[in-house]
């Protein structure tokens, strides 16, 4: 199973029972661990693994720009403000949950 860094965090920090007044902290201290040019993955041995930008991806779902069965090469990572990971692809920016990982 693959997870991106923010879903990762996001499970761990639930926990703690963190209010939408801390995301900025917790952002900011995530960025300590990954940058905008990586994200933290699961992979199939259960080892957790960090993914640097540029990453090929596999579009799911129709977006402007981008049609089901793209491919997609990922050059930068972002958040919102709601923990939501945003892939960069082509210059333009995608929530992550319209793609998935496609490695060789």
């Amino acid at each position: 199973m693959v997870y991106s860094s923010s879903l990762l965090f996001l499970e761990l920090i639930t926990q703690i029972n963190c209010n939408h007044m801390d995301h900025k902290k917790y952002i900011r201290e995530l960025f300590e661990v990954v940058s905008t040019t990586d994200i933290l993955i699961v992979n199939k041995d259960n080892h957790l693994i960090r993914l640097n930008v540029p990453f090929t991806v596999l579009v799911v779902l129709d977006v402007p720009g981008l049609s089901k069965g793209d491919l997609g090469s990922v050059t930068a990572i972002r958040m919102d403000l709601k923990l939501i990971d945003i892939y960069i692809v082509n210059g333009k920016p995608y929530y992550y949950y319209n793609f998935i990982l496609y490695l060789k």
